[in-house]
C-alpha cells in the first residue's frame, strides 16, 4: 500500500495522521524534512497523532510514552519499543510512503564484552534496564535477580485486561515468552536481594552465609 499526501497537508514542525485501508500512518514535518511511522502507539494503541509534539519528542496521548520525532525510537516508556518507520519519497509538493518499504534501525556495534551487569528486580523496570542495553549493543554478561518465579510480565495489565478477560496469560510477557533466552539473559528467579556490597562489588542473597 502507499500513502499518497501534499506538503501542505502536514504543518511545519506538526505532525498528522493519515488512513491508508485499515492502517494508520503518521507523518512529521520539520521544514522541508519528513518522517512517517506508524501512528499506533505500541504499548496500547493510541493515536499518536492524537498526542503532543513537543520539538524533537512525540508524546502519546494516553499513557505518555515517547519517541523521537526524527527516527521513532523509544525515549520513554510505558512502550518498550520505538515506531516503525517507513522511507518517504518526496516530487515537489507531491509526497509518498511506500508502507511496504521499512526503514530498519542500524545494528550497533557490540561493546563491553568483558562487563557483567547485574539487574535487581524482574519488573518493567528491570526489563527495560536489560532491553536498553540489548538495544545499545551491550555485549557482555546480564544476570536479572527476580523475587517471582516468572520472566518479567506487565503487571498493570493484570487488573486491566488479564482479569476482566481481555487479555490472555500467555501474552503478559514483556517481549515475549522467550525474551530472556533470546537476548541471553540470565533470569534467575525465586530469589531475594538482601544487601549490596558496593566496594566489594557483590550481591547478597537470603541464605547467603
Amino acid at each position: 500500500m502507499t500513502l499518497n499526501f501534499k506538503a501542505s497537508n502536514v504543518t511545519d514542525g506538526g505532525m498528522h495522521t493519515f488512513e491508508v485501508g485499515d492502517q494508520k500512518v503518521l507523518v512529521i514535518r520539520d521544514g522541508d524534512d519528513f518522517h512517517a511511522f506508524d501512528a499506533l502507539c505500541p504499548h496500547a494503541g493510541a493515536d499518536l497523532g492524537e498526542g503532543v509534539r513537543c520539538g524533537s519528542r512525540i508524546v502519546c496521548p494516553w499513557h505518555h510514552a515517547t519517541f523521537h520525532a526524527g527516527d521513532g525510537s523509544l525515549i520513554e516508556p510505558p512502550a518498550l519499543e520505538g515506531l516503525k518507520q517507513y522511507r518517504v519519497q518526496r516530487d515537489g509538493e507531491s509526497l509518498s510512503v511506500d508502507l511496504d518499504e521499512e526503514i530498519k534501525p542500524p545494528t550497533p556495534r557490540p561493546n563491553h564484552q568483558d562487563h557483567h551487569t547485574v539487574i535487581v528486580g524482574g519488573g518493567a523496570s528491570g526489563f527495560m534496564a536489560a532491553q536498553t542495553l540489548r538495544n545499545g549493543g551491550y555485549a557482555g554478561e546480564i544476570t536479572m535477580l527476580s523475587a517471582e518465579n516468572r520472566a518479567p510480565y506487565d503487571r498493570t495489565a493484570l487488573s486491566k485486561a488479564y482479569l476482566i478477560g481481555k487479555k490472555p496469560a500467555d501474552k503478559l510477557a514483556l517481549g515475549g515468552p522467550d525474551w530472556a533466552r533470546e537476548n541471553k539473559i540470565g533470569l534467575r528467579g525465586g530469589v531475594k536481594v538482601t544487601r549490596l556490597d558496593r566496594e566489594g562489588r557483590k550481591v547478597h542473597l537470603d541464605g547467603d552465609s
